[in-house]
């Protein structure tokens, strides 16, 4: 027999302290050194602004080790609810030995490094200084003069770093000097002393107005006038966000006024709450906030299961006397059950929920990754789910897939900005990828060529390969087999300048265009019409034969049908091309020179003579950077799907069971893309007939 690893009688003990402070990391640390009985001194005082020597509150002041680039921890100044006064005073302890001090607010300079030396029991008293920053006012205005909701970003004109992520002024994609949202048009910012341009946008059918470079000191003032004109006309159409969140969220700490604020701001004219298993109605906030004119809401949610996706629904009612709003408990339901238990908090006398699946591709967040469905095979016109083994053994709701469900009406196809998450690659592609990064871009991946189609169609090359398989495809797929589908895109913003929101978002067909005025009746009639263009900036106009056959019409007819296609962007980012599909097959390319000439990028008419039912997609696309109005992805982001494999693949008796992902990029600035819903041509009148899956879908080799 081997030897007890314990032998009998052995005890353990582990303490654990919990720690509440007073709004700093300093007054957690005390806690922490004096439940360690560390030997440690006081220091406290007071910080000042440079030359005027007024007392500054809601100051840092960082404490490094001598040399350090890291603070070791943080004091506020006026922090903590037994402090009413700002003096600027601030206070805690450290450990003895040599440390530098550092007074710093985002928009300042920085502060000179104040060494000073701790001893036991020792009381050390202070003033640090902290330098005058700058100071700029704006407005923003449309052409007609009004003041505008819009978001005005500051960046240095000589490429100077003005943000310190370290000292918490958060990481912002592109390195901008300070992001403001100005929810009436006009705003206040303070800058370091240095060189900048101002750029005001609004969301992706306005102009942006790049100011002149001007100089900001410690003494001056600055006052700017910027324009923002809205050049794309979406006559016909409002934008919506559908996927939004903020503090209700777990994971979100934007207020709710600031979410108001940041619709407004980015031009969209409609959105949906959608908090993790929270009900939240943004509508009282829109009126007390005065912005009825400029964005509009409805009440939604987000079911946000661990085990088998998530769903979201709206409009639905708040029942402000329940727990968290009403929301579903989603323990122990199936996928069935939830969908059920979302209708079911609709208005019984007024408009069905639009229920719809979210990111379906995430990986463990992700209900056709969960359910594995497959991505290249249907067995009798029908998709098929095959779980993994790791799933089944592990999810008794999933089990062998026979909970599986496709009772919805829409499907999340653009999120965020998952690029990596938006089209299957082919083969090659992913090949290539994986032996030298530097040869594929995200842009390569998410663009359907002529020569790839046919190689496609010829057997030369497949789709997919190490577990990307693409929303947009499997949306393609079950089309093919009858499933009519709205395809949605939405932010899943959760803060401000990371995901902003609208990024992506729905152009919905709408019969007016007044925010005040949308009815959440028509928005979701719309959506389960299939009456979108999910876009992250390009628009598309498309429709059969005249202009009222438009997305989501069927058209039947056994003549030619003349298909219109008309893209419009802004003049501050390009679409490049376009393509068409056929069922799901790539039936015909335009390549659109650049930079564009006009708003409208492209006018066509394609005619089509199909010898069977098919439906049409039309998808435009740039290689360009759509910064500053969307920041780039530059920091890969952690994603729960790969914590998770990672952790179990060190497993012994699970980790066999996991497939290795193959590597993808991650990082990549956001390029304007779009895709509408289909028209669908009907041959004969009898109502439309799926064509099925295409011959050339088939799996890769593994």
């Amino acid at each position: 027999d081997e030897p007890l690893r314990f032998p009998v009688g052995t005890q353990f003990r582990y303490d654990r302290w919990f720690a509440v402070g007073d709004g700093d990391v300093g007054s957690v640390v005390d806690a922490l050194l004096e439940a360690r009985g560390d030997p440690v001194g006081r220091v406290h005082g007071h910080v000042v602004e440079q030359g005027t020597g007024l007392a500054l509150p809601d100051v840092h002041v960082f404490v490094f080790r001598p040399g350090a680039d890291a603070p070791w921890s943080e004091w506020t100044t006026d922090v903590g609810a037994d402090d009413r006064i700002d003096d600027g005073s601030f206070g805690g302890t450290l450990p003895v030995g040599d440390w530098e001090l550092m007074a710093y607010a985002e928009g300042r300079p920085l502060g000179q490094r104040v060494p000073i030396q701790v001893t036991e029991g020792g009381d050390l008293s202070l003033v640090l200084e902290s330098p005058q920053p700058g100071s700029v006012d704006f407005e923003v205005r449309d052409g007609e003069g009004r003041l505008i909701p819009s978001k005005v970003t500051f960046v240095s004109a000589d490429g100077a770093e003005v943000r310190h992520p370290v000292l918490g002024d958060g990481f912002i994609g592109g390195a901008p000097a300070a992001v403001r949202f100005a929810p009436y048009g006009s705003g206040h910012v303070a800058l370091p002393p240095g060189r900048y341009q101002a750029i005001a946008s609004r969301g992706v059918e306005y102009e942006i107005d790049i100011s002149e470079p001007f100089t900001v000191s410690a003494t001056s003032h600055v006052d700017l006038d910027l324009t923002v004109v809205q050049s794309v006309d979406t006559t016909g159409f409002i934008s919506a966000d559908f996927h939004v969140h903020s503090q209700p969220s777990h994971d979100s700490g934007v207020q709710l006024a600031d979410r108001v604020t940041t619709m407004a701001a980015e031009g969209v004219d409609y959105f949906t709450s959608s908090d993790h298993d929270a009900i939240t109605d943004y509508r009282p906030v829109i009126a007390d906030m005065g912005m009825e004119e400029w964005v509009g809401s409805a009440v939604g949610l987000e079911v946000t299961t661990i085990e088998i996706g998530h769903f979201l629904g709206f409009p639905l009612l708040h029942d402000y006397l329940d727990d968290q709003g009403g929301a579903v408990d989603w323990t122990d339901l199936t996928p069935q059950e939830i969908i059920d238990d979302i209708r079911a908090l609709g208005d019984p006398a007024g408009t069905e929920p639009v229920v719809f699946v979210g990111h379906p591709r995430d990986g463990i967040l992700g209900y056709f990754d969960q359910y594995g469905l497959d991505h290249y095979a249907a067995q009798d016109g029908e998709p098929i789910v095959s779980p993994s083994l790791a799933v089944q053994l592990t999810n008794p709701i999933i089990g062998n897939g026979d909970t599986f469900t496709l009772d919805f009406d829409a499907l999340e196809v653009l999120n965020a900005k998952r690029f990596e998450l938006l089209r299957t690659p082919t083969t090659p592609e992913l090949l290539d990828y994986t032996a030298d990064p530097d040869s594929v871009s995200i842009y390569d991946m998410i663009e359907r060529t002529a020569d790839e189609q046919q190689a496609l169609i010829d057997g030369t090359i497949t789709l997919g390969g190490g577990g990307h398989e693409g929303p947009i495809d499997d949306w393609f797929n079950l089309l093919n087999l009858g499933y009519r589908f709205t395809a949605l895109g939405n932010s899943d913003t959760h803060g401000k300048t990371k995901v902003e929101a609208g990024c992506p978002r729905n152009f919905v067909a709408s019969p007016t265009d007044d925010p005040a005025l949308v009815s959440s009746a028509d928005v979701a009639a719309a959506v389960r019409a299939g009456r979108v263009v999910a876009s992250y900036g390009p628009f598309i106009r498309f429709w059969a034969d005249t202009p009222d056959q438009g997305i989501g019409s069927t058209v039947v007819s056994s003549d030619v049908v003349d298909l219109h296609i008309e893209v419009q962007s802004p003049s501050w980012f390009d679409v490049e091309r376009v393509e068409v599909y056929g069922n799901g097959e790539l039936i015909a390319e335009y390549t659109v020179p650049t930079p564009n000439s006009d708003t409208l990028n492209l006018s066509e008419q394609l005619p089509v003579d199909p010898d069977q039912d098919t439906w049409y997609v039309v998808i435009a696309m740039g290689s360009g950077d759509m910064g500053p109005v969307f920041t780039p992805v530059e920091i890969p982001p952690v994603q729960l799907q790969d914590v998770v494999v990672d952790a179990l693949q060190g497993v012994p008796s699970v980790g066999t069971l996991l497939d290795e992902a193959w590597p993808i990029p991650r990082a990549f600035p956001v390029h304007p893309f779009a895709v509408t819903n289909p028209i669908w041509i009907d041959r004969d009148g009898d109502g439309f007939d799926p064509p099925g899956l295409p011959a050339w879908l088939v799996a890769p080799e593994p």
